[in-house]
């Protein structure tokens, strides 16, 4: 089981009642575009694997070809199923809104990526310069997934807006040093403590729990009052990250929550 420590935006005070309404139109609209995909897998899925959906009578080699063409189109992406999806009417319709909502969300939260300073692309030049870079140098790498999904250097920017650059935040300091995969980079692989010799059990156990900001600070002090006593430079070093981590981001006013 793994176990990535995330964090909640900050609501701005006074904004809690509207961001309650957003979050809840988003998960709505989540939802809508989640039942049209399925819908939109179910009516085209035997168009492009080449077959209908084997019934309990086909062969066993009928359903490895099903089985293998549902994990293409559906545990990776991008793929040519998905970016079709995309391109419909009714998918940009969602989207519009979507993103409407999600600027209303914005205006009554800090992200941590805010916090980081973090430049984002379309909005800030450096960002958007890094975000151009990227898809040049994918490009001259010949990179087939990207230039699939992104013809164009317009195509990427036009994905790629809004999105914070990480690798250009002003603080570096809530940056985890050591990170999960399909998380942000402000995240920390608090799993990485249960490989850490002599660390009290109970530490460890907290990791998995949800912390509001006051609670963050205080597992960052008993972690770094941990640190002090362990007998490996490695582990002394890794658990006082993680301790600096929670401090960094309890003291300005951000909660924690285990991904596991």
């Amino acid at each position: 089981m793994g176990l990535d420590w995330c964090l909640r935006d900050k609501v701005i005070e006074g904004k809690e009642e509207q961001n309650e309404f957003n979050m809840r139109m988003l998960n709505e609209l989540d939802d809508e575009i989640g039942k049209e995909w399925k819908q939109y897998l179910q009516d085209n899925l035997p168009g492009v694997i080449g077959m209908k959906e084997p019934d309990e009578g086909a062969s066993e080699e009928e359903k490895k070809v099903w089985e293998r063409g549902i994990m293409k189109y559906t545990g990776c992406f991008p793929n040519d199923l998905h970016s079709a999806f995309y391109e419909e009417d009714t998918t940009k319709r969602m989207l519009d809104k979507q993103k409407e909502w999600r600027q209303s969300a914005d205006l009554c939260v800090v992200s941590p990526m805010e916090a980081l300073e973090a430049p984002r692309v379309g909005h800030d030049k450096e960002a958007t310069d890094w975000a151009i870079a990227q898809w040049t140098e994918g490009k001259e790498g010949q990179n087939s997934r990207l230039l699939a999904a992104y013809p164009t250097v317009e195509s990427y920017l036009e994905y790629a807006e809004g999105l914070y650059v990480s690798e250009l935040a002003k603080n570096q300091d809530g940056i985890g040093t050591v990170s999960g995969i399909a998380v942000g980079a402000e995240s920390f692989r608090g799993k990485c403590l249960q490989f850490v010799e002599d660390l009290d059990q109970d530490l460890i156990d907290e990791a998995y729990t949800d912390h509001d900001p006051d609670e963050l600070m205080g597992y960052g002090e008993r972690l770094l009052i941990a640190a002090l006593t362990l007998s490996s430079n490695d582990d002394s070093e890794l658990v006082e990250s993680a301790a600096k981590w929670c401090e960094f981001w309890g003291s300005r006013g951000f909660s924690m929550v285990p991904w596991y």
